[in-house]
């Protein structure tokens, strides 16, 4: 196969089902979105995993030292 299909199959930029050239160019656009939009969506997906580990340690170590108070009054 040719690296043009590998390339257009990995931004998931299939056959055009709209009609001539406008058809082509907003396809071509929406694929740019859809790609740009799982970047962004993947992007925030690891940022929330770290505030959530760290926001976990947190609460873990509130609570550690909160017991440690009520245990040596």
């Amino acid at each position: 196969m040719s690296p043009e299909y590998y390339q257009k199959t990995e931004g998931r930029l299939d056959r055009s089902r709209l009609r001539g050239i406008l058809g082509d160019q907003m396809n071509a656009l929406m694929t740019a979105i859809g790609y740009n939009l799982r970047l962004i969506l993947r992007a925030l997906s690891f940022w929330l995993k770290i505030i959530k580990e760290r926001f976990a340690d947190w609460i873990g170590y509130l609570n550690q030292t909160n017991l440690k108070a009520v245990l040596s009054a």
